[in-house]
């Protein structure tokens, strides 16, 4: 009687620590989502003078 009960209670904590992962991954995801769009803000004025130049002088 006590062993269905401790398997049930054994996948629920399974499929919890599976949600959390889940979670997890999609948390790291948005944030070198946002790490990559600040990088790109930072290097995009850097290079528009460049790209500029570059199609002014041809």
């Amino acid at each position: 009687m006590l062993l269905p009960l401790l398997l049930l209670l054994l996948l629920m904590l399974l499929l919890l620590l599976l949600l959390l992962l889940l979670l997890l991954v999609l948390l790291l995801l948005l944030l070198l989502l946002l790490l990559l769009l600040l990088l790109l803000l930072l290097v995009l004025p850097l290079l528009l003078p460049f790209l500029y130049c570059h199609c002014h002088h041809h």
